[in-house]
């Protein structure tokens, strides 16, 4: 007891001289808190779809190809403690953030599966990419679903083509831009199973569309989509 009281007062006495702050809304985060302050955790802006009869994200993907499920955790938009929360993971080097995230929304959405999950895959960035920005977010995010899910990581959908930002394209250019983007290594392994497909931020849907496309061609039994945070466009 003696030690663990010890190991409290060097991490409080530490955070003193090298505060960890929230990554919504940049105060200092006090002993017990992670990532993000308790303040901002209970405020975050859930979108609450997966606890709907008539999801409004169905429509993005749902009229084009089968998709069994389909929900983001946050909504998205200027201004909302999502935008801080994603720069960080993004662009600050944030990772453990993501997981953070996927746990907490793991547990919102374990039960609402149509089948038994066996596997999920995130979104992959390309090799040239990923080299540049030195980590797949997403891959984060999947790994704290992954651990409230208690499903494994599955790493066979890769990114054979190099695509340009789909930050200002239309919905029809972002579908052309990741038009066989995609393809799965070993798509006899993914062969009748339930796969999540996740990614941080889905705006149109053209992204996941075309890994969806690939992983059904692969033959899986059920394609079910998960994002931190939904860019409605």
């Amino acid at each position: 007891m003696k030690i663990l009281a010890g190991i409290s007062y060097i991490k409080a006495f530490s955070r003193l001289f090298y505060p960890v702050n929230c990554a919504s809304c940049g105060l200092a985060l006090v002993d017990g808190e992670k990532h993000i302050c308790t303040i901002c955790q209970v405020s975050l802006p859930v979108t609450g779809y997966h606890g709907l009869k008539e999801n409004p994200m169905d429509n993005l993907l749902k009229l084009r190809m089968r998709v069994d499920f389909i929900s983001s955790f946050l909504f998205y938009d200027q201004g909302l403690s999502t935008q801080n929360m994603l720069h960080a993971i993004k662009y600050k080097g944030n990772k453990m953030l993501a997981t953070h995230l996927g746990e907490l929304y793991g547990n919102d959405i374990k039960n609402l599966f149509n089948h038994p999950l066996d596997a999920v895959i995130p979104v992959p960035l390309h090799a040239r990419k990923l080299r540049q920005r030195g980590y797949n977010q997403s891959e984060y995010w999947a790994n704290g679903l992954a651990k409230s899910l208690s499903v494994p990581i599955d790493h066979s959908l890769i990114r054979v083509n190099y695509t340009t930002t789909q930050t200002k394209k239309t919905r029809t250019e972002r579908i052309k831009n990741v038009e066989g983007a995609f393809k799965i290594q070993q798509p006899d392994l993914l062969k009748g199973k339930s796969i999540l497909l996740v990614d941080d931020v889905i705006t149109t849907g053209a992204t996941l569309e075309s890994c969806g496309a690939s992983l059904w061609n692969a033959g899986i039994r059920s394609l079910n989509i998960a994002t931190i945070a939904f860019a409605a466009k």
